[in-house]
Parts: C-alpha cells; sequence; structure tokens
C-alpha cells in the first residue's frame, strides 16, 4: 500500500532537517509515534508530506524508514487565500507519488481539505472540530475560516477517523454522508516511563493547555478562590498572553502558580508531583493531555463535554462537573486534595488497562488496518 499522509509532522523529529522552530509548542504529538510504527510494516509504504515556512524549494528526507517530502509555504495570508498555494503544491506531490490513498489529518491547516479535495481515494482524521469549538468559544478570525473550510471537508468526505466516541456522535447528528471509524491517538512513549509520587508536602492540582475560554481555567482560577482549597496549589502550564490570561492573573489569589509553557519533560515531571489533572473544558475532541495524566496514574476533574468522557468515569478515577458549575468543579478538587489515600485509589483504577488502550502502536495497528480495508472495498464502495 502507497499512503501519502498530509500531516502538520514536527519537522524537528524529521532526521535531517535543518529546523530552526521551537518543537516545545508543536500540539501533534502522536506523529511521529505512528510513523515509528509504520516503519515497522512490510506493507505500507507511507510518504508523508509536510508543509514549512523553513524550506524555499520542495526537499525530500528519509526518516523512520519512510520519505518526508517538505513543502514550501507562506508564513501569512494561507486561510485566507483558502490555501490555493498549498493545495497546488500537495496537489503537485500527489502526482508524482502516486499513492493509493492520501491520508489528510486535521482541519486546523490545509491538511484535511487537501486530502477530500486531490482526487485520490482519502481518509480524513479529525484533530479538533473547529465548528463545533466556535458555538462554545470565542474565536479568532483565522479560526472561523478554518472552520468554514472544515465544513466544506466533512461535506466532501467518504471516509472519517475521530479519536473518542463522543466525537463521531457528535459529527453523525450533523447527518453527513461520511463513514467514521473510531482510531485513538497514542500517547509519547515518555510518558510510560514516569512513576506517579504525588508530593506529600501538600496537594497540588495541575492544568496543561493554552490558557482559553474554552479551557475552562476561569473556572479553576475562581475555585481555587475557595478557602476549601485554600492548603493546595494550583499549577497552570501553557501559553497564558493576552487580555484573557491577564485579566484570569489580576484575579488569582497566591495559591495559583502560572508556569508558561513546558516542554515534554518538564510536563511530565510536573505530572508526576500532582494529585490529579484539572480541566475543566467547554469541548474537547480527545485532549492528549488526559490520556498522558491516565498513563501515568493521576486522577483527573473534567467535564462530561469531550472525548475525555470516554475515559474518566465519575466517581471512579476522577470526577466529572458541568462546565461553568464552579461549585461542582470546587467540590470534585477539595475530594481528590483533601486525602491522599482517596487520590491514590482513584488514580489506580482501571490505570493498567488505559495504560495498555494508549500504546501508540495500537494507532499505527489500527490505521494500518483501516488503510486495508478501505483498499481492498470494491471500487464501487470506496
Amino acid at each position: 500500500m502507497k499512503i501519502a499522509m498530509l500531516a502538520d509532522f514536527p519537522t524537528h523529529r524529521i532526521e535531517g532537517f535543518p529546523n530552526s522552530g521551537n518543537p516545545r509548542r508543536h500540539h501533534a504529538t502522536w506523529l511521529p509515534q505512528v510513523a515509528e510504527v509504520f516503519g515497522g510494516f512490510r506493507d505500507v509504504e507511507a510518504h508523508w508530506i509536510v508543509l514549512s515556512p523553513e524550506v524555499d524549494a520542495p526537499a525530500e528526507f528519509e526518516s523512520f524508514g519512510q520519505g518526508f517530502h517538505v513543502l514550501p509555504t507562506a508564513r501569512r495570508g494561507r486561510v485566507s487565500s483558502l490555501y490555493r498555494a498549498d493545495r497546488r503544491r500537495i496537489g503537485e506531490a500527489l502526482e508524482r507519488i502516486r499513492p493509493d490513498l492520501v491520508h489528510g489529518w486535521g482541519s486546523e491547516d490545509v491538511y484535511g481539505v487537501a486530502a477530500v479535495r486531490s482526487g485520490f481515494p482519502n481518509l480524513v482524521s479529525m484533530q479538533g472540530i473547529l465548528t463545533h469549538y466556535m458555538t462554545k468559544n470565542r474565536m479568532g478570525c483565522r479560526d472561523y475560516l478554518c472552520a468554514g473550510i472544515e465544513w466544506d471537508m466533512l461535506r466532501r468526505a467518504v471516509d472519517v477517523t475521530c479519536e473518542s466516541r463522543w466525537a463521531i456522535d457528535l459529527l453523525r447528528r450533523r447527518g453527513l454522508r461520511a463513514r467514521f471509524h473510531q482510531v485513538e491517538y497514542g500517547v509519547d512513549p515518555l510518558f510510560y516511563e514516569v512513576q506517579w509520587e504525588p508530593e506529600k508536602s501538600g496537594p497540588t492540582v495541575l492544568f496543561v493547555g493554552t490558557v482559553t475560554p474554552r479551557k475552562g481555567v476561569s473556572d479553576l482560577v475562581e475555585a481555587f478562590a475557595d478557602p476549601r482549597l485554600a492548603g493546595a496549589e494550583l499549577w497552570i502550564c501553557g501559553g497564558a498572553s493576552g487580555r484573557y490570561a491577564e485579566r484570569l492573573r489580576g484575579r488569582s489569589t497566591d495559591n495559583v502558580k502560572w508556569l508558561g509553557y513546558l516542554g515534554r519533560e518538564e510536563t511530565a515531571e510536573r505530572m508526576a508531583q500532582a494529585w490529579c489533572l484539572a480541566l475543566p473544558t467547554r469541548c474537547d475532541t480527545s485532549p492528549n493531555v488526559v490520556k498522558e495524566a491516565r498513563v501515568i496514574g493521576l486522577p483527573v476533574v473534567t467535564t462530561p463535554c469531550g472525548g475525555q468522557s470516554d475515559y474518566i468515569e465519575d466517581g471512579r478515577n476522577g470526577y466529572l462537573a458541568a462546565p461553568g458549575d464552579v461549585k461542582g468543579l470546587t467540590e470534585a478538587l477539595t475530594k481528590v486534595t483533601g486525602d491522599l489515600g482517596h487520590c491514590r485509589e482513584l488514580g489506580g483504577w482501571r490505570h493498567a488497562a488505559q495504560r495498555e488502550f494508549f500504546e501508540p502502536e495500537r494507532t499505527g495497528r489500527a490505521f494500518a488496518d483501516l488503510y486495508r480495508s478501505l483498499l481492498s472495498a470494491q471500487p464501487g464502495e470506496n
């Protein structure tokens, strides 16, 4: 099988690529693991097509035993042009490769829409669902444009994968013609090596993510002003720039610590010390940080509004509180931080099973099996 993978692959992980960017902030942490697994399949010939403003002309590299085709792109103005130049370059690369299947990853950039418009048999994998996010959270102009492009992509798509049942159910309710397949993205192997040792000197709650209204950080800041959580600390790890974040900083009590962006190793270290992860999100397709926390063994306090509800069961390995329910969130956090024994009991529930479920090898095998299934279908069915 010759598969063309259109994806925002972290270029600092491509062997030989002269990357000068900041790998700490790259979101698609699961893609190198998929590439590594694909390298072990004899019947999969994977060609990754990646856009980067750091090259002036198309460049090819071999990494993970696969071909990486890095194409130049502009730093600005791409979305407003509906990715016209990017789609042309990707189309030219596909004509040279002549794949059996084109796999486009995500709607946050050109890759998904380029796949469905490629003229080749194709598959799209969702990362975020922007057309749903926009109903729950004010977004930037670029995000609204991307949401419009996403809707066009979904209307054209024949086969779509999602990480969670929550995401599949959400999209099925729209009456789309696509066939939906659930494939869970695996967790970075680094988190499998971490030993969870919650801080005994005092309870700490960890939030990891960009500080935006959608992530519900304001609920956490308000909860930690409650006297019942005065003896606990909240660590906020992630981008916190702009007026929204500044307002939250100004409202924060002394037990809220703003740590900024952290790399993978630093994030794993903080997880190893925290008593629980808190993510009071308004909506999330399947947040990686929840999966990382469960691989390490942390209980999670979150909401039922997202793919994380596939993995977190209220009162078993964490607690669920409705978005905006600060009282319920505070009570849940008080339960976790008030008793280390209870905290450990929550963290241990189905821990081994969830570690196995989130192994990156499962992701690679699931996609390879799906490719085989799609390509073995009769031409009239594909």
